[in-house]
């Protein structure tokens, strides 16, 4: 059964060998002029790149042994009449630099049986690259065996036949690196930083804009790196289907490794036709797989693809906006029964509201709800967490101590957190992140959060605060706070006191928060490139004393958020009034340059209503 199955895939190998000699003669007479059409991903076609992906399904059906094929130009699953295999390919990678004379190359990957979607890159058979330049070469990686290693192996076109030069290509330790998508170090500081650091150590820069000449580069010297880190304005390109999983099978073949930044790109299942990045539901799979206590916080957590989250059969649309969202938290409850027990303890007092109003209550009530809502935003948030400016320490302590009587923490607990949810936006390490759904983002995450609470704790991220005696108090204090609040109000004013005074305003400032972390990253419009959720949502902005949460997380060291002049912003109004009495100085703005930087284009600003699961989904096999 094996034997037949390697005569079949020699067949399908042959093809895609007779389609590279094609194509290569093909590219001797060829112009490289655009066809004035797009591919479904929006790359501009040129002829060649239409003739290419015509012959290489031709000859793919003439094997008689591909089911499907499906190419980056025509994503569809093509039926081509076979049962054995069925084969994703690239025809041209890197036409768009073939008018410079430049190498660029073709890309194939062959799976066993019917279907490509759900797969992974490591259940591939074979995957090849051909490389057109001064020569035409085709790097081949096999499973010569069903327990075996896979080879990797690279023939040569002299003439019209075949010949093999290397029976065995390994992968060495030699120092040249090919940056793809520099663009993104733009805006992406880390990318910028490994790009220094290659330089720093004597790496050979070797890049072309070619995926596959600089590939094939790192294996015919014995050595390299290949990356291509993308950013919020410079998005990733690389398909998984149909260029890194081969790719990877490829370079793993040869001895050398593959990386998505977490796991083996040969370990990702491939969602769709799209899929360019590991969906939330993959990435905290992994996450919860490590050592605990083993995941590194102070390194940013890479975004998952909208796509392939949106494509996962377990995950479901919240309504009217672009999240798909699934809960990943089965037991968050189990042990946390002191947080439940206080939950509904001051849920419950508030059902206690209409038998002890009176109108000065419910106007106090109100005062204290702005003013210790102030605390929140203008202080935990904009002066203690972000530093997007400066206050006397007197004053900043005592609105910093009124915060802490919202028992959202103290400050270092809360900035902790809140530091994290920037660094970590959208992703498993985010402590609340929208992709486990709306209610596990508003309030669900105080419960638990297995890959977050190993570490929640050690609050590596605030130094800052730590060394502040004040805070370190607080921290260390901060029940004995709280139950001397609820006590004095019961002294001063009875049960009145403590369900007007206490919990109804503590509730009402605790869901405002929440909605921060819930609703604008789940409903609004976005003005901003943030390569996150966050949204500008109109409701959530008034109601939380103006936290416009895109433009915040655009510019998150600004100390004003309301960057429109109809988008109010009462937290910087009162800073402004602070600063002309002294309370406020070094306020930090954007200038016009840093937001015209990161604005969207008219096209890329789109309502959330406008996208649906099915238009994310491509048509199955």
């Amino acid at each position: 059964m094996y034997k037949e199955s390697q005569q079949a895939q020699v067949k399908v190998l042959d093809s895609i060998f007779t389609s590279v000699l094609q194509i290569s003669k093909y590219f001797q007479a060829a112009t490289t002029k655009e066809t004035g059409t797009t591919n479904t991903f929006g790359d501009h076609q040129l002829q060649a790149d239409v003739a290419a992906d015509r012959i290489v399904f031709r000859n793919l059906r003439e094997s008689g042994e591909v089911a499907v094929a499906s190419s980056e130009e025509s994503t569809d699953m093509h039926d081509l009449g076979g049962s054995a295999y069925s084969v994703a390919f690239d025809p041209l990678d890197g036409s768009s630099i073939a008018s410079a004379n430049f190498a660029i190359g073709s890309i194939f990957g062959i799976w066993p049986g019917r279907g490509l979607v759900g797969r992974t890159g490591r259940e591939q058979v074979a995957a090849a690259y051909a490389v057109y330049g001064p020569r035409t070469t085709i790097m081949v990686a096999t499973r010569p065996s069903e327990s075996g290693p896979n080879k990797c192996s690279q023939y040569e076109l002299q003439g019209d036949e075949w010949r093999m030069s290397i029976a065995d290509v390994v992968a060495g330790d030699k120092k040249y690196f090919a940056p793809g998508n520099c663009r993104a170090a733009a805006d992406n500081t880390a990318y910028k930083s490994l790009i220094d650091w290659y330089i720093i150590q004597r790496y050979g820069l070797r890049y072309s804009g070619g995926m596959v000449p600089d590939v094939h580069h790192v294996l015919a010297k014995g050595g390299g790196i290949f990356c291509n880190i993308s950013s919020a304005a410079a998005p990733p390109r690389l398909r998984l289907l149909y260029e890194c999983a081969p790719m990877a099978f490829i370079m793993e073949a040869a001895g050398g490794a593959s990386s998505d930044g977490q796991i083996s790109i040969l370990d990702l299942h491939i969602r769709n036709a799209h899929h360019v990045a590991m969906s939330y539901s993959e990435q905290y799979d992994y996450l919860v797989s490590l050592p605990k206590g083993s995941v590194n916080f102070n390194s940013a957590c890479k975004k998952p693809s909208l796509e392939a989250q949106a494509a996962d059969p377990k995950s479901y649309q919240i309504p009217f906006s672009t999240v798909f969202a699934q809960a990943k938290h089965s037991s968050r409850y189990n042990n946390h029964w002191g947080t439940t027990a206080f939950m509904v303890w001051i849920h419950g007092m508030c059902f206690l509201a209409p038998g002890t109003f009176t109108p000065g209550l419910a106007m106090v009530t109100a005062a204290g709800v702005l003013i210790f809502g102030l605390a929140i935003e203008m202080v935990y948030h904009r002066l203690i967490c972000h530093k997007s400016f400066t206050s006397p320490k007197w004053f900043e302590y005592s609105m910093a101590y009124l915060g802490a009587l919202n028992i959202q923490g103290d400050p270092i607990e809360w900035v902790s957190d809140h530091r994290y949810h920037h660094q970590h936006t959208d992703t498993p390490m985010d402590p609340h992140s929208p992709y486990e759904g709306f209610w596990w983002a508003h309030i669900g995450w105080l419960w638990d959060n297995e890959v977050l609470w190993p570490k929640k704790f050690a609050f590596e991220n605030v130094g800052d605060l730590k060394k502040q005696p004040f805070y370190a108090f607080l921290n260390n204090t901060y029940w004995w706070h709280i139950s001397a609040q609820f006590l004095s109000l019961w002294m001063l004013g009875g049960l009145p006191a403590l369900v007007w005074l206490g919990c109804v305003r503590i509730v009402l400032i605790f869901h405002v928060t929440f909605l921060v972390n819930s609703g604008a990253h789940i409903w609004g419009g976005q003005v901003y490139k943030t390569n996150d959720l966050s949204k500008n949502c109109v409701w959530v902005a008034l109601l939380s004393l103006g936290e416009w949460h895109n433009n915040h997380h655009a510019f998150e060291w600004s100390a004003c958020t309301g960057l429109e002049w109809w988008q109010f912003d009462l937290s910087f109004a009162v800073i402004k009034a602070m600063s002309c009495v002294g309370l406020a100085s070094n306020i930090k703005l954007p200038t016009e340059a840093n937001k015209a930087r990161l604005l969207l284009t008219p096209s890329e600003t789109k309502l959330p209503r406008e996208t649906t699961k099915a238009s994310l989904v491509p048509k199955a096999a």
